[in-house]
């Protein structure tokens, strides 16, 4: 399907009760990243990105609900982030004291990227 071209999704971390790095997620030839990060408790959630699958970098995302900009979530919320040419993202879980972390991703090509949403 078309439609498959355009969008993929991830789950990046899955009840997750520890810290960890999760999931990779291949995002090759798409343009923007919206995440659902649900935390029960108390943990923190970091952005990555890399451009060849070995070096990872953090990544600045906007926080749907507030449009604050940040490299980690404490809170559960929905985030976003342009994607340029990264190969791989994750939601690296940095820090854990309890609960669980959820993290599922949809990454799209859209026309204008992150910019046609904060504009």
């Amino acid at each position: 399907m078309m439609l498959e071209l355009f969008r993929r999704s991830a789950v990046l971390q899955d009840a997750a009760t520890t810290t960890g790095d999760g999931t990779a997620f291949d995002v090759r030839g798409l343009s923007l990243l919206t995440m659902d990060v649900a935390i029960s408790d108390t943990a923190t959630v970091t952005f990555e990105g890399t451009l060849d699958g070995t070096t990872w970098h953090a990544l600045r995302a906007l926080d749907l609900t507030t449009g604050a900009v940040a490299g980690s979530a404490s809170a559960s919320g929905l985030w976003a982030l342009p994607l340029a040419a990264l190969v791989f993202v994750r939601a690296r879980v940095s820090a854990h004291v309890s609960g669980t972390v959820t993290v599922r991703a949809v990454a799209t090509r859209e026309p204008g990227g992150l910019g046609a949403l904060v504009a």
